[in-house]
């Protein structure tokens, strides 16, 4: 079993489905533990699958922060650490579904 498929539990099927369909399921992993180093304080990180709201057949393997009391510049920074550490993980030339989404309420 792969490593990706034994962290089911903060993967859903979903996300790992569509990933190993789309070519970055190797990027999964790399990806969270990415999101877990930019944010050590943040309550809860989810991943989801979700459809692009205005783009019929576009999907994004979302990563939902959920980080109270973090201020505005530091939500900034992280949000620009995560971007630039995302291509970093994923080649270029791969044309990545991944994304960032924050919830700093409290």
């Amino acid at each position: 079993m792969s490593e990706v498929a034994e962290t089911s539990s903060v993967l859903p099927a979903d996300v790992i489905a569509y990933a190993r369909a789309s070519g970055v399921e190797q990027f999964l992993l790399p990806h969270l533990d990415m999101t877990k180093k930019i944010f050590p304080s943040a309550r809860r990180i989810e991943v989801a699958l979700e459809e692009d709201p205005e783009i019929a057949n576009i999907m994004y393997i979302v990563f939902c922060v959920e980080s109270s009391g973090l201020a505005v510049s530091r939500a900034v920074e992280s949000h620009h650490a995560w971007v630039r550490e995302s291509l970093r993980c994923c080649p270029p030339a791969i044309d990545s579904p991944f994304v960032l989404r924050m919830d700093l309420s409290t």
